[in-house]
């Protein structure tokens, strides 16, 4: 079934009042045709049962910053390793979409990356990062799954907690005007970038992260809040640097990005047999 392009209304957030131009009520005319596609998707999937017995077995998977509406969003390679695995609970650590201002943005593949997410039968958590603002709201009651702004757990006796990583970023996120201004370039940036694989866009993020020592920052801060809610385990995206360091006693692990760049794309399971592991596809 192919998902037709969403027309992109105004709407006006109950919050602010401020009336901004997404795609709601995205649904309310794209609902059935997505919800139909991902019941296929969850009938197709629990037909072989031999199939289902290879898939590995985990309690939590964690994916960050898969920027759904950039033309850099790795997303059929997300859903192709979701699908090799069964688990009990799916966290999307924010910046799931990228400032999504017109859902015409999102392609054929991003739409079947929702359908797929809103098939499984798993517990799912999407914790709201700094471009899923005025996203959130509409989308995450039409996908099943509840929008937090950060998220803790107890697995195996021990804490863990995850929150996206911006709030940890003095200058980038909390510079209100820099981060639009940035958003904007970017977005700019990937429609006009005529390098092959996007390696323009994929330098000029790389350059970014380094010059504001990004991944120090969100680190650092991520260490801090860890300490200040006894969590054993911290999880953090948004810098697109995947990262696993231990320092006063908490294991911090950034899980990276799923977009076009010169570094892998990265992804977090936990086991009990393994415990916290960091995975790469190239």
């Amino acid at each position: 079934m192919q998902m037709p392009h969403a027309i992109p209304l105004e709407w006006a957030s109950p919050a602010s009042g401020t009336r901004v131009t997404v795609f709601p009520p995205w649904c309310l005319r794209r609902l059935p045709d997505l919800k139909r596609w991902g019941d296929t998707q969850e009938q197709s999937r629990h037909t072989n049962l031999q199939v289902l017995r290879m898939l590995r077995t985990v309690d939590t998977i964690i994916v960050s910053d898969v920027h759904l509406g950039s033309t850099i969003s790795r997303a059929r390679d997300l859903q192709r390793t979701l699908e090799a695995y069964q688990c009990n609970r799916l966290i999307l650590l924010g910046d799931l979409f990228h400032g999504l201002t017109d859902a015409s943005r999102l392609s054929q593949e991003q739409w079947d990356l929702l359908g797929y997410i809103l098939a499984l039968s798993c517990e799912k958590i999407w914790v709201e990062g700094n471009h899923d603002i005025g996203v959130t709201a509409v989308v995450s009651r039409f996908i099943g799954v509840p929008v937090l702004g950060e998220y803790a757990w107890e697995f195996q006796g021990e804490t863990y907690a995850a929150t996206h990583g911006h709030l940890f970023d003095r200058l980038g996120v909390n510079s209100g005007m820099l981060s639009v201004v940035g958003s904007w370039f970017f977005l700019t940036l990937q429609r006009y970038d005529p390098s092959r694989g996007k390696r323009i866009c994929s330098f000029v993020d790389g350059v970014y992260t380094s010059w504001l020592h990004l991944s120090d920052e969100v680190e650092k801060g991520a260490i801090q809040y860890a300490r200040a809610h006894n969590a054993r385990y911290m999880f953090c995206g948004h810098t697109h640097e995947a990262r696993r360091v231990t320092r006063d006693g908490v294991l911090y692990v950034n899980t990276g990005s799923w977009t076009v760049n010169p570094r892998p794309a990265t992804y977090v399971t936990i086991t009990k047999e393994n415990g916290v592991e960091l995975h790469e596809v190239l």
